[in-house]
Formats: structure tokens, sequence, C-alpha cells
């Protein structure tokens, strides 16, 4: 979903997980299965909020955009398998679009050209 409310309530079960595993005492790693970007995000969220994140690893399917992306600075739209994940089955994941701008200053024009 590209609902910010629903990124905002996802932040939530990223502090009740560390909590539970021993934060903020420690650092806690994520490793998130996404195609849309918007759970992965909603970690990174909590990041800059002071969850102390020490990382956020993204896992995909075969339609692996963001991996591809993170992994290469390129992002290439391909075309779509579909798989038995189905929420991964994409190739533009709209939030991802919230990290650039988050990257780049939080300047809209830098998102734009890119």
């Amino acid at each position: 979903s590209i609902n910010w409310a629903r990124v905002v309530a996802q932040v939530v079960y990223y502090f009740t997980s560390a909590v539970a595993v021993g934060a903020p005492h420690r650092a806690v790693d994520f490793t998130v299965p996404t195609g849309n970007f918007g759970d992965i995000f909603a970690g990174y969220v909590a990041k800059r909020m002071g969850l102390p994140v020490r990382t956020l690893r993204v896992a995909t399917n075969v339609n692996d955009i963001l991996a591809r992306t993170l992994a290469t600075g390129s992002y290439e739209v391909r075309e779509v398998h579909e798989t038995t994940t189905p929420s991964m089955d994409i190739q533009v994941s709209s939030n991802f679009e919230r990290l650039l701008f988050e990257a780049g200053g939080r300047d809209a024009g830098t998102v734009r050209r890119l």
C-alpha cells in the first residue's frame, strides 16, 4: 500500500518486535520480504525515530527490483513473473520513492530528476 497511515501502523510492530528481543539495550536486525517497499520503509522510519536498528535487509523473490536496485543503483523495470508470493510480484515499488525522497534531502526536485 502507498497509504502513509499503513506505513505508520507498521512502524509500531518494528518497535514491538525490537523490544521483544532486547531493544533499546541492543541493536536489532530485520530481514523483510518486500515488493512494494512499504514495510521495510516503516523500519527505516522506526530507525529515524530512534529505534536501534543495525540492519534492514530486503528479501525478494524472482521479481527482485529492490535487490537489483540496491545492488546496482539502477532502477530497471523488467517483466513480472507470477509466483506463490503475489504481493512481491511487482516491478514498480511505489514506496521506494519515499526512501529516495529521504536520501535526496527531502527535495522533490532531486527525486524528480532521477
